[in-house]
C-alpha cells in the first residue's frame, strides 16, 4: 500500500467485511464501519474516500461518512475478473481504461465467483500494468 501512494495513488476504504448493508442492523454496520477505518488509521492509511459494499449506500453509511469527513467514491468500471482471466487478459482489460480516471473494481477472490486467492495475483497484475506498459512510459516523459 506504501508503494501505491508513493506512485501517487489514492487508498479509500470499502468495508471490513464483505457483506451486504441491509443484511446487518444499522448499529453492527456503523461498528463494522468504524473497526475496518480505524485499522487503516492505524496502519497509517487514513482514507478520504469511502465506496460501500455492493454500491449499496444506507442511512448508517452516510451517516459514517459525515462524521469521519470521507467523500463517496464509487466504481465506474468493472474488469469481469470474476471470469477468472489470466493476469495478461486482465491486464489487456485495465490497459483500456488508461487515461480515463476511471475507478476500477478488482475483486480478492475470497468468497465469491473471482479467481480463487486473487489476491495473490492482484499485485503482479497491477505491477505489470503500471511497468510494463504505456503507463509507465508516459511517466517518464512528463
Amino acid at each position: 500500500m506504501e508503494q501505491l501512494q508513493e506512485w501517487g495513488h489514492e487508498i479509500g476504504y470499502h468495508c471490513y467485511r464483505h457483506v451486504h448493508p441491509l443484511s446487518q442492523s444499522p448499529w453492527k454496520r456503523y461498528r463494522e464501519l468504524v473497526k475496518g477505518y480505524e485499522i487503516l488509521c492505524e496502519l497509517g492509511f487514513p482514507p478520504k474516500y469511502y465506496r460501500p459494499c455492493h454500491g449499496f449506500y444506507t442511512l448508517t453509511d452516510m451517516i459514517f461518512i459525515k462524521k469521519y469527513h470521507l467523500k463517496p467514491y464509487h466504481w465506474t468500471s468493472l474488469l469481469h475478473d470474476w471470469e477468472k482471466p489470466k493476469v495478461s487478459e486482465l491486464v489487456c482489460r485495465m490497459e483500456r481504461f488508461e487515461n480515463t480516471d476511471s475507478v476500477l473494481v478488482l475483486h480478492d477472490g475470497s468468497k465469491c465467483a473471482a479467481v480463487p486467492d486473487a489476491y495473490r495475483q492482484i499485485p503482479e497484475v497491477l505491477l505489470e500494468f503500471l511497468h510494463g506498459g504505456s503507463y509507465e512510459r508516459q511517466k517518464e516523459s512528463i
